[in-house]
């Protein structure tokens, strides 16, 4: 129930008060490592891979926080909706203008009449959700968070039971440095 409050409150306060709250650096391959670091009881219980195919030059001028809420809550439901022995990749492609940051799980997939309202506060797109420690509030933070920076998300799924991609689209104005 706390955590369900605090995900309400953080939800219905964010907006970006000033632009300084934008400001930092996020070396997003670790960001991740850390992610999956503190998802890592669940991954071995599950038998699941994790790919962390970040480069571990990418920085992204983003806030630290909003960049862990992010990767927080993508890697964390990718992780969530998995099958049992299933795999999860965290991966980046580059455009003229755009950074691509998608997290990708092979797992139960969404429905397509469902894909347009994941993005909605409280919004579940099936009951096979509602038991799975969720509150329908991540995907809708992770929304407002990169809109903040100039950003789009999207998501993708071929079908139930045919994995999801959920696709953060940041300007390529906020990647700072990439080797390679």
């Amino acid at each position: 129930m706390k955590q369900i409050v605090t995900n309400i409150l953080t939800v219905a306060s964010f907006e970006v008060r000033k632009p300084e709250d934008l400001h930092g650096e996020c070396e997003v391959a670790q960001v991740a490592d850390q992610v999956i670091r503190g998802e890592q009881s669940y991954i071995s219980k599950n038998n699941l891979t994790i790919r962390n195919l970040l480069d571990p030059n990418l920085v992204i001028m983003m806030n630290e926080a909003h960049c862990d809420r992010i990767l927080s809550n993508q890697v964390s439901n990718a992780i969530k909706y998995s099958n049992p022995s299933g795999t999860v990749k965290i991966s980046a492609e580059y455009t003229d203008d755009s950074v691509l940051l998608d997290v990708h799980d092979d797992g139960q997939g969404i429905g397509p009449e469902h894909l347009p309202r994941i993005f909605e506060e409280f919004y579940k797109a099936d009951s096979s959700r509602h038991d799975r420690d969720s509150t329908g509030l991540g995907l809708a933070l992770v929304k407002r968070i990169v809109q903040s920076y100039g950003g789009r998300i999207t998501a993708e799924s071929a079908g139930a039971g045919e994995g999801t991609t959920i696709r953060v689209i940041l300007p390529v104005r906020t990647m700072i440095h990439h080797a390679g």
